[in-house]
């Protein structure tokens, strides 16, 4: 997320929760094979230049326990546990964070930079997702745009939050419908929202794949 990295649209911890949890800080205890286990709401786990985060940020209104399983040497992960169906409202983001958002920085990052200033952003993904038939999820990139130097724990006041959907699942665009776009080899179907509430709002841009059943890209150029 460009101010910041690869995290949830509203990573925003509840009141008194942890950002940094004993898997975090203990990180350079473990061998690089080791696989961390956790049920963490707000684990971090540091792996390279990327930290994993559990980001169950949304408990209060979604209540259950989400568990996850990471690797040290790869950062991949997997959701071994997680809260039951929540309607249209998120529950919580497992995600890789790259860059800075809502208070974390991932270690020796490039990020924050100016757009001007990137000429290739290009990624690389597979995943799977299992489940049952009434899950509701996505399986997304989310890149935050701030307008000036002035975000940082609080969020992206009057900034743009752009989500790259890949594939999900009972669930469907928000707000305004923009219509269809081909763009890096594949067609989206294009949603604009307003997040938040003055003067602290945002603009939310979704790109969804169509049809919504990619899992995995090669050199997507974001």
């Amino acid at each position: 997320r460009p101010d910041g990295g690869l995290q949830s649209e509203a990573g925003v911890p509840e009141a008194g929760a942890p950002l940094d949890v004993s898997v975090a800080s203990e990180a350079g205890r473990f061998p690089a094979e080791v696989t961390v286990s956790t049920c963490q709401d707000f684990a971090n786990v540091p792996v390279g230049s990327y930290i994993v985060q559990s980001d169950y940020w949304n408990k209060s209104a979604c209540p259950g326990t989400q568990c996850m399983d990471i690797d040290k040497a790869t950062g991949a992960f997997t959701v071994t546990q997680g809260p039951a169906a929540c309607g249209n409202t998120v529950a919580s983001y497992p995600n890789v964070l790259y860059g800075c958002a809502f208070g974390n920085c991932s270690p020796g990052s490039l990020l924050p930079m100016q757009v001007s200033t990137l000429s290739t952003v290009t990624s690389s993904w597979d995943f799977h997702v299992g489940g049952t038939v009434s899950d509701q999820y996505d399986v997304a990139y989310d890149i935050w745009f701030c307008p000036d130097e002035g975000c940082g724990p609080s969020g992206f006041a009057n900034g743009t939050e752009l989500m790259i959907w890949l594939d999900y699942k009972n669930v469907t665009g928000w707000q305004n419908d923009l219509g269809p776009v081909t763009l890096a080899g594949h067609n989206w179907e294009v949603w604009q929202a307003t997040m938040g509430s003055s003067p602290s709002s945002w603009t939310y841009l979704a790109y969804m794949i169509q049809p919504s059943t990619v899992t995995s890209v090669a050199d997507l150029d974001l």
